[in-house]
């Protein structure tokens, strides 16, 4: 993730911020302090010091105790930097090979946020004129970011970095009003926030040249014309005769590239399978995060990414041996007649593909990592685009219906506690490369994955002793 989101800069970060700690106030934020605060903040009696005010204001380096946070949000602020969320986060000390987790408990991947406003202090301010960021505790406020206008709440996360001890917090939107940008959270402390949205993650034809990992791309350029019944052994053989042409110091073997030349190998925990079953029911496709255009007006794309992300990556038909997946999912489907009319596959619900998985090569670091069974479905974008629309509007319903009644179950509330958050980390990945109209059904799969880089499905043969084993 080399390239920065232009929007970081844009209006020289405008920030209108109105404050609330129970009650609300408004302050309009600008590049100078006078024009972010015009007037004193109204907040609730008692939420602060007798005399203290909540204030935002234009992120004052000069004044934090941790020398490494100003250093990084004076880098970060520069209009010339090209700093991203996941340079500023590793080098406060969090680790990004793995997803974080939120003040609130949900789940995050910082690697797929990126900035779409500069740092700016949350602080208290003093009778006396005195500004501090020492808290007693967290603070709920209502902030209003001209950036976040026309957004989800579900694709924005704020971060946070404490000025006094450098540690980094990920803060969930509670509330967002996207006409007015108006943003409600519960922060957990004072000091330096951003307003960070997801990435764009897209679908799209292989391209070796852009990987890190000189195997992979290797590979991946060896079945780049194949559209389906790649077997799997000629993929991993490969793999392992490419790797040992490197020196071992500099291409690391991982435990499933160890074993690639027996007969078996494990794609889930305690599930193992021969090798010698399986093909592709798709040609490689590239799952990556895309960032626009260069100077030349050419896409940019990055495969950096620690974590794991949720994910329902479409592709199109023209790529994916639709046939094959659709009669291993119901084997009395008529595929003759879906010839003559595709749209016969989104009469489908939703499947698991029994005893397959996602084959995914990590185009930085060479890494396999496989998704077992995962689920798929077939859908049109047009039918999708209708999905969206209702969602919005039950949304707005269920928020409307929760203000009336707020009465919750014991039960529904130890169920909500014991269930991992994972909403933050869920993408809608479309085909950036589909040829067919909105009409003609793409494939969507669904499932964890852990890199960015080129993934396939890969099912058993029919005539295989794995074809739909864990059925029979």
């Amino acid at each position: 993730m080399k390239n920065k989101s232009m929007q970081k800069r844009v209006a020289a970060i405008i920030l209108a911020a109105s404050m609330t700690v129970g009650s609300a106030f408004s302050v309009n934020a600008a590049p100078s302090i006078s024009e972010i605060i015009p007037e004193n903040p109204v907040v609730e009696e008692g939420s602060l010091e007798e005399g203290a005010e909540l204030i935002v204001q234009n992120a004052d380096t000069s004044a934090y105790a941790d020398e490494a946070v100003a250093e990084v949000v004076e880098q970060f602020n520069d209009d010339n930097s090209t700093m991203t969320i996941k340079e500023v986060v590793e080098t406060l000390g969090v680790d990004t090979t793995t997803n974080q987790t939120t003040e609130s408990g949900k789940v995050v991947n910082a690697t797929l946020y990126e900035a779409i406003t500069a740092f700016v202090d949350i602080a208290i301010k003093e009778s006396d004129g005195s500004v501090h960021y020492n808290s007693n505790g967290s603070i709920t406020a209502t902030v209003t970011i001209e950036a976040a206008k026309d957004r989800d709440a579900s694709n924005l996360l704020i971060i946070q970095i404490d000025p006094n001890t450098g540690k980094t917090y990920f803060v969930a939107i509670d509330e967002l009003d996207s006409e007015t940008g108006k943003v409600t959270a519960t922060f957990p402390t004072l000091g330096a926030i951003a307003l960070a949205e997801k990435v764009p993650i897209v679908v799209k034809n292989t391209t070796p040249e852009l990987y890190e990992d000189e195997v992979t791309a290797e590979v991946v350029t060896e079945f780049q014309e194949e559209t389906q019944d790649i077997t799997l052994y000629d993929v991993l053989k490969s793999l392992t005769d490419k790797t040992d042409a490197y020196d071992v110091d500099f291409i690391q073997l991982t435990e499933e590239l160890e074993r690639i030349l027996q007969e078996q190998i494990e794609v889930a925990e305690g599930v193992t399978i021969d090798i010698a079953d399986y093909t592709s029911a798709m040609g490689f496709a590239d799952m990556a995060i895309k960032y626009g255009k260069d100077e030349d007006g050419n896409d940019t794309y990055s495969y950096s990414m620690g974590g794991s992300l949720d994910a329902e990556a479409y592709r199109d038909i023209e790529y994916i041996d639709w046939a094959r997946i659709a009669t291993y999912g119901d084997e009395d489907f008529d595929t003759e007649a879906a010839e003559e009319d595709l749209s016969l596959l989104t009469e489908l619900d939703p499947f698991t593909l029994e005893d397959s998985f996602v084959m995914q090569i990590n185009s930085d670091t060479g890494e396999v990592n496989f998704i077992y069974e995962p689920e798929v479905y077939f859908t049109t974008l047009s039918e999708l685009e209708e999905e969206e629309t209702e969602e919005e509007t039950e949304a707005v319903t269920e928020e409307a219906t929760e203000a009336e009644t707020e009465e919750v179950t014991e039960t529904e509330t130890e169920t909500e506690e014991e269930t991992e958050d994972r909403s933050l980390l869920q993408w809608t990945v479309s085909d950036e490369d589909k040829i067919t109209d909105k009409e003609t059904p793409v494939l969507v799969i669904k499932g964890e994955f852990e890199a960015m880089g080129p993934f396939a499905i890969f099912m058993p043969t029919e005539d295989s002793a794995s074809y739909h084993k864990s059925s029979r």
